[in-house]
């Protein structure tokens, strides 16, 4: 007997699920995107503004010095530039991650605006969680939860 055949009025096809789950997860994302996007992100400033420095050569502000590692008073580099890019004064966090990342951003920081590289980074988040919602459900097997309520419970 399938989910179909059991007589519920909540039974449907795995295709259907599938369907169900895939338009709730892309909602989903829709709704993420127009939520946050356009918005300054304290997570990508750090990336953003290393991988500034990095192009303008300026690499001693790239990991700034000190002994903690987050929330460190920016030098006014740091501020002038948040500034140029329409940020007010706020926290800013340092660049903690290998140098790799600024090599192969740096061309992209250089064509495009701190918000417009915000929004690209949203946009690889919520790929990215749509992406282990939709993984986590394959790795689970999940036979008797469909794949439209396994969506709908992780978002």
């Amino acid at each position: 007997m399938t989910e179909a055949d059991s007589g519920s009025v909540w039974a449907i096809s795995a295709r259907q699920s599938q369907r169900i789950g895939w338009v709730l997860l892309i909602l989903f994302a829709v709704l993420v995107y127009k939520y946050l996007h356009g918005n300054w992100s304290l997570d990508l400033t750090a990336i953003y503004f290393a991988t500034h420095f990095f192009n303008s050569g300026q690499t001693d502000l790239i990991y700034l010095p000190g002994h903690t590692l987050y929330l460190l008073p920016a030098p006014p580099e740091y501020h002038a530039l948040a500034a140029a890019e329409g940020f007010g004064d706020g926290n800013l966090t340092p660049y903690l991650y290998p140098p790799l990342w600024l090599a192969v951003l740096a061309p992209i920081e250089a064509r495009i605006s701190a918000v417009q590289f915000f929004d690209g980074g949203l946009v690889v988040n919520i790929a990215s969680l749509i992406g282990m919602i939709w993984l986590s459900w394959k790795l689970a097997r999940q036979t008797r939860l469909g794949f439209a309520a396994w969506s709908g419970l992780s978002v």
